[in-house]
């Protein structure tokens, strides 16, 4: 087994059929028991995680931890605080328990939620390794009186493959695959999928339709508030493009530059969703039009960029509609390049392409997780 493989983290709940603190955690009411196990979130293919009841763990004498899911901030906005479990509390004071708030669906834990957690915190009296955030926003928070764990979720949790990165195999046969996405036949300059209508969506889609440099040379969708869907090309929804699980092969392989219109595009965020990393999967070149610095933090997590091919500085801008400004006066340079040049600069950015696909299958971050998860919970008793 491997050094993952020896990783054992307990999972402790008040009642073993619910989330821990159910009233407070805010979820639709479809697939509530599955979506909030920890397990099922951050893999437990190797089995290291082992769920229990706390009165199991403490019964047995061994270190657990105590998680609590999130999926949006209205616990940090509707409630002054949360009231533990008295076991909990103990086992926390015993240094046997670790409270851990896994929020990693989306990126919107800021200042208020920090200020949150801090207070929590403090009514407890806990210690800054007692309670641990793991957070899907990538943005170093400091002042803190618990533990931040900046997680990388969409670039470790493929939903578009049905792919555990733990899977061995799996992971091995995929690292083989990227010379089907490498050489293509061109039929679009732009590739700009959107879901949820958002400011930084609705800014792009009716650019791509109204810019007479772009006229004919995108796919490009809007979803509606009815959940009908809005399209440049006729006859396009024909094919299946919503969803963040679904993969358009053919589409992303007609187009030279995925147009990535990501979830948020606010300052107080870095969060890098499945919508980046299909282009890197696929092995297309990419513009991001999401939070500023966005293109920074994919090179610290190992990715490179195109920097060599047109100006990336829209990635530094602040102000959303200069950032904005900035993506299509570089996108319409692009679209004055033909479809066959294209195809010879794409050939140009190989290595980069190749570089990045394979970096998007390293497990490191995982593994690098689970121990920061464990650690100070050493000595842990196998079930």
């Amino acid at each position: 087994m491997n050094e993952l493989g020896k990783i054992l983290i307990n999972i402790g709940y008040d009642d073993i059929t619910e989330p821990n603190l159910n009233k407070y955690n805010i979820e639709p009411e479809w697939n509530l028991k599955n979506k909030t196990n920890i397990t099922t979130l951050l893999d437990n293919t190797l089995g290291n995680f082992k769920e229990n009841s706390v009165d199991f763990f403490i019964k047995k004498n061994s270190n657990f931890i105590y998680p609590i899911i999130l999926f949006d901030n209205k616990l940090f906005h509707e409630n002054e605080t949360i009231d533990l479990n008295e076991k909990v509390q103990l086992s926390i004071k015993l240094k046997k328990c670790k409270i851990v708030f896994v929020y990693v669906l989306e990126g919107y834990f800021n200042k208020l939620c920090v200020n949150w957690v801090n207070q929590f915190c403090l009514k407890y009296n806990f210690s800054k390794e007692d309670v641990i955030v793991i957070t899907a926003n990538l943005i170093e928070f400091s002042n803190n009186n618990f533990t931040v764990i900046n997680y990388n979720y969409f670039g470790n949790h493929i939903n578009f493959l049905n792919l555990s990165k733990l899977n061995t195999v799996g992971v091995e046969f995929y690292t083989n695959q990227y010379n089907k996405f490498l050489n293509n036949t061109f039929e679009f300059h732009f590739l700009c999928f959107n879901g949820i209508p958002r400011e930084n969506r609705i800014l792009m889609f009716n650019e791509l339709n109204y810019n007479e440099n772009f006229r004919n040379k995108s796919i490009t969708t809007l979803r509606g508030i009815d959940k009908n869907y809005y399209y440049d090309v006729k006859n396009w929804d024909n094919q299946k493009i919503g969803g963040g699980a679904r993969l358009n092969v053919d589409a992303h392989k007609k187009s030279f530059l995925n147009i990535v219109t990501e979830t948020m595009y606010n300052t107080e965020s870095i969060f890098i969703s499945e919508k980046t990393y299909k282009p890197i999967y696929l092995c297309q070149p990419f513009i991001v039009f999401g939070n500023p610095l966005t293109l920074k933090k994919l090179h610290h997590l190992g990715y490179r960029t195109f920097c060599d091919w047109w100006d990336e500085s829209y990635d530094c801008e602040i102000d959303f509609r200069e950032r904005f400004n900035k993506i299509v006066i570089e996108m319409e340079k692009i679209s004055k390049i033909s479809l066959n040049e294209l195809e010879r600069l794409k050939k140009e950015m190989h290595p980069v392409l190749i570089h990045n696909y394979l970096n998007f299958f390293r497990i490191n971050e995982i593994e690098n997780l689970f121990k920061l998860i464990q650690c100070g919970l050493n000595n842990q008793t196998v079930i």
